[in-house]
């Protein structure tokens, strides 16, 4: 997929990441707030609670 293309909220994507060749299962998320009030837009989180943005994410596959 391409960044022009959005992934649907909520849904689990295999992601790879720019850094990492290594596909994450991952959630994306359209907003999101964390516990501490900070605000996020456009992210993919893992099981373990670890938030990738958009930015970082080099492709993503349903």
């Amino acid at each position: 997929m391409t960044k022009d293309n959005k992934p649907t909220n909520g849904r689990r994507y295999t992601i790879t990441l720019f850094f990492n060749p290594d596909p994450l299962a991952a959630v994306f998320y359209y907003r999101y707030t964390d516990l501490f009030g900070n605000r996020y837009n456009d992210l993919f989180m893992d099981d373990t609670g670890r938030i990738y943005e958009m930015a970082s994410v080099q492709k993503w596959e349903k």
